[in-house]
């Protein structure tokens, strides 16, 4: 493992915001981080094989950086790197943009402490774990005037991908009604048949997400039917 190694995985419609991370990354750091992306041709040497080059990468890094957008999350090969990282330990930190927020990240990635890479404190919080896979100090840096250029630079990239935020707001929607009906003053445990009908939704997809939510939990109630309820309701 190299210890100074940071893989960042990204979409190929969203080179760009790994190429300004890296940017970003690499001089604050002043040198000490190898930052490797994917579509950057300083990572990948000329007649390396594409990859080969990625798998090398992901055995030897430190951390990985997945980068989540309303587009990148329902890609494969995003949830492939990530699955790489997971199955060897490696810390992943989801940073989410475009439009998408940690609350919409889907499991297990929502199982991470994701951030938001236009929120001054997500970033210092970023810019902290890098600093303690190095084991240096972290770099005194203006998060919020980095936050505000992010997020004039997304601006642009979420009119690019407006079909996936359109699905993205649609979602939120309808996980606001599944929390709502989760909520209920009286019952602490609810049928998920109740709860999928009240979302205007099946009991199957229901059940799917909130199965994303780690804070939802799942029993059997005294007629055998699935019950679910908030941790911070029903305890763990």
């Amino acid at each position: 493992m190299n210890k100074n190694r940071v893989f960042i995985s990204h979409i190929s419609e969203e080179e760009a915001v790994a190429a300004r991370l890296k940017k970003e990354l690499t001089q604050d750091f002043l040198g000490l981080l190898e930052v490797f992306v994917s579509s950057d041709t300083e990572s990948i040497a000329a007649g390396e094989q594409w990859l080969e080059s990625i798998e090398t990468a992901l055995r030897e890094c430190a951390i990985v950086v997945i980068l989540c957008s309303p587009e990148s999350i329902t890609r494969p090969w995003i949830n492939f790197e990530a699955g790489a990282a997971w199955m060897r330990n490696i810390p992943i930190i989801p940073v989410c943009h475009s439009g998408l927020l940690p609350r919409d990240l889907p499991m297990p990635l929502s199982l991470r402490q994701g951030i938001a890479l236009t929120d001054a404190e997500g970033l210092k919080r970023l810019y902290k774990r890098v600093a303690e896979v190095l084991s240096c100090q972290p770099p005194v840096k203006d998060f919020g005037g980095l936050a505000d250029q992010l997020r004039t630079n997304e601006a642009h990239q979420v009119t690019k991908s407006s079909s996936a935020l359109d699905t993205l707001k649609l979602d939120r929607a309808t996980r606001d009604r599944l929390a709502e009906s989760l909520l209920h003053a009286t019952f602490r445990w609810r049928s998920l048949d109740r709860v999928a009908a009240e979302s205007g939704l099946t009991p199957e997809r229901a059940a799917d997400l909130l199965r994303s939510d780690p804070e939802v939990r799942f029993s059997k109630g005294k007629s055998g039917k699935t019950i679910v309820g908030l941790k911070s309701r029903v305890g763990a």
